[in-house]
């Protein structure tokens, strides 16, 4: 009896070293999208990257992308790869039925230019298929991410000062010589250019009595020169408004010219001087 359970306890043993050593990496078949193919697989790890398109390799159907951050990362089992770097090349294969990747992901990334960016889930799985497995990294989702507006730069002027600017600088610039008179002025501003003030001083004169003084000043534009001219009045007097001095100052009058003797007719009776006069 005890020989018959050890032979039992032996045959059981073999059984399980005969069974593939796979229980550490089934953490279950993975979720595949309805448009890929069905298949049977084990998830081993996933990346979830931004990344940069960089083109179609030339002669193929791979879409090559480079890791420019890694956002999230889970290895389900010790044999799964390990967070994809900055930097990282990433080769989509965009050829119909691909296993583990949507038919989807190719008309994506179709629409890509070189430089666009793109979220991307990139899942690790291993084929389990005859003569032995297959290790397989397909693109599972993908979401573009929009492409940034372009912003006017700060140093643009707005068209219309651009336009402004332009005829600006396309009209010829004329420097007019310095003018040798001034100009008239017109009525307007003859009446704007004139100005009047008068004050009233008491003072003593050399005899000590006090008499009044008035100042009168006026300031007109004389359009025959051009310029400003102030004139002066003490006591209804001018002067020069500088020296106060008058500019007519009275003159004495004119002595009267000696008056000459009238001469005589030629046939008048001359002078005797006191002597008689004989007439025969």
């Amino acid at each position: 009896m005890k020989n018959n359970a050890l032979l039992s306890l032996i045959l059981g043993i073999c059984s399980l070293a005969a069974l593939p050593v796979t229980a550490d990496i089934n953490p279950g078949s993975p979720v595949l999208p309805g448009s890929a193919p069905r298949m049977n697989c084990d998830l081993m790890a996933s990346n979830t990257v931004r990344a940069t398109y960089k083109g179609m390799e030339e002669g193929t159907t791979n879409a090559n992308f480079e890791v420019v951050e890694n956002l999230a990362h889970r290895r389900y089992v010790r044999y799964g790869d390990g967070a994809l770097p900055t930097g990282f090349a990433i080769q989509v294969n965009t050829a119909p039925g691909q296993p583990g990747q949507p038919d989807t992901i190719a008309q994506e990334i179709s629409r890509m230019q070189p430089g666009d960016e793109a979220i991307m889930k990139i899942d690790h799985l291993y084929i389990f298929a005859e003569p032995q497995g297959q290790h397989i990294r397909p693109c599972s989702r993908i979401a573009l991410r929009p492409r940034p507006q372009t912003q006017p730069h700060a140093d643009l002027v707005q068209p219309q000062q651009a336009s402004d600017n332009n005829q600006q600088q396309n009209t010829p610039q004329v420097q007019s010589p310095l003018p040798t008179t001034i100009a008239p002025l017109d009525s307007a501003q003859q009446t704007r250019s004139e100005s009047f003030s008068s004050r009233v001083l008491w003072k003593t004169d050399n005899n000590g009595n006090i008499v009044q003084e008035r100042i009168d000043v006026r300031t007109k534009y004389d359009p025959a020169t051009g310029q400003m001219v102030t004139r002066m009045y003490i006591n209804g007097e001018e002067v020069d408004p500088n020296t106060r001095r008058p500019l007519n100052p009275k003159t004495a009058p004119a002595a009267p010219a000696p008056t000459q003797p009238a001469a005589a007719p030629a046939n008048s009776p001359q002078p005797n001087n006191g002597e008689d006069t004989v007439v025969e």
